[in-house]
């Protein structure tokens, strides 16, 4: 094998070649050939301890390089201010292979900065999209915990992680969507819930009102970041779906499922706990035009997640734009999607159409069937499902709260 090709060997890579001096002790250091591709010039002494009379002899023993060795090459690659591989590299301890190999590593991490460099490329901004798009599949290991308490302690810390990386790339929408589902889900299942619980088991109601207002100002952060999130697809979609929601809804839309949903979700949790608040309920008909596109482009989406949502929206009295018919029609389809395994669904009737009709055995038997679903059927909803049953039995503990009769007496044993 003759020297050239024993280079074209040893290259990690295409991006770099190499040309080898005639000295030897000689060692020019990297250099730039046509078109910018870099040159690196390996010491001809460490190439002849891989070669013999033109044969290849058994390589030396390979060391491999310590952490302290690799990042000093990384920093003396770096450190200089004209160029990132303007200045020679100095030896490296060691073996002549292990030194071998440790200047191929430099000069291909010094290409890769020069590649990035040259495109204005920022690498820490790559570190922090690559870490975005890692966040969002994570939202899959925390719906399918069934332990609320380790959830809840982990949840803030993922929460404000994702907004420290929303500051560095302002407009990620897998990092606004991934805000906004989190905030939700800690707002309802570890806010709202426990503001419920402080009003019915502990009869603490300056407590439940002040986790009902914490509630109300997580949900509004998730909408927030949702509309964001659609702001970045259609600039000025925000105002027109609070003054002209009809409208306000373009064909950039048609492949956002996920954040149709989403953004109907959060403010329509936002209004649910504000009923109050006017100005509130007066974005009830952008909720109802978001997740009704929603239900139009992928009425199955989620396993009748949309079809949850609109139950809540349909329960509401007439004069709202509710409608009991359609309410059923939502519920029979999630039931009919899931198994009837999704206990929040059986909880929604309860509350939004049992207590409505004041039906006492209606909100028990919708109740019961909550706590009977399988926690395993539907692993991706463990977590919910295990939160919306401890709903369940709290509000079958706290059933006269709701009803003005007495309830039935028990047949006698």
């Amino acid at each position: 094998m003759n020297r050239s090709d024993l280079a074209t060997a040893a290259s990690p890579s295409s991006l770099v070649s190499r040309s080898y001096p005639t000295s030897p002790d000689a060692d020019p250091g990297p250099r730039y050939g046509a078109r910018g591709v870099l040159i690196v010039s390996p010491r001809p002494s460490e190439l002849a301890q891989h070669s013999t009379g033109g044969r290849l002899a058994a390589a030396p023993r390979r060391r491999s390089l310590t952490l302290s060795e690799a990042a000093d090459t990384v920093s003396r690659v770096t450190s200089s201010a004209a160029h990132p591989c303007s200045p020679p590299l100095p030896p490296i301890d060691g073996d002549g292979a292990s030194g071998f190999r440790a200047r191929r590593a430099a000069a291909v991490l010094c290409t890769l900065l020069v590649a990035a460099a040259g495109s204005g490329c920022s690498v820490r901004k790559l570190a922090v999209k690559s870490l975005a798009s890692t966040l969002g599949d994570a939202s899959t290991v925390f719906a399918r915990d069934d332990d609320p308490e380790l959830i809840a302690d982990a949840l803030p810390f993922a929460l404000k992680t994702t907004e420290a990386l929303i500051a560095e790339v302002p407009g990620h929408r897998g990092l606004l969507l991934s805000a906004c589902q989190g905030f939700t889900l800690y707002g309802y299942a570890f806010v709202e819930v426990e503001a419920e619980r402080a009003a019915l088991a502990e009869l603490d109601y300056r407590r439940s009102e002040a986790l009902r207002q914490r509630a109300l100002g997580l949900y509004r952060r998730a909408r927030d970041y949702c509309l964001e999130a659609l702001e970045s697809l259609d600039p000025g979609v925000s105002e027109r779906l609070r003054r002209t929601p009809e409208n306000a809804l373009g064909p950039v839309f048609d492949r956002q499922v996920e954040l149709l949903y989403w953004t109907g979700a959060a403010w329509g949790a936002a209004i649910a706990v504000a009923l109050d608040q006017p100005e509130m309920v007066a974005d009830l008909p952008a909720v109802r035009v978001l997740l009704e596109r929603a239900l139009e482009l992928d009425p199955d989406f989620g396993q009748g997640a949309v079809h949850d949502a609109m139950i809540i929206l349909e329960a509401v009295p007439e004069t709202m734009g509710g409608s009991l018919e359609r309410a059923r029609e939502h519920f029979d389809r999630v039931v009919a999607l899931t198994g009837g395994q999704r206990a929040g669904t059986f909880v929604t009737w309860a509350q939004k159409v049992a207590v409505q009709q004041q039906d006492r055995q209606l909100y028990r038997r919708m109740l019961e069937r909550a706590l009977a679903v399988d926690l395993e059927a539907l692993p991706d909803e463990r977590l919910a499902n295990r939160i919306n049953q401890r709903r369940a039995q709290l509000l079958l503990d706290n059933e006269s709260a709701y009803f003005l009769d007495d309830p039935p007496a028990e047949d006698p044993p």
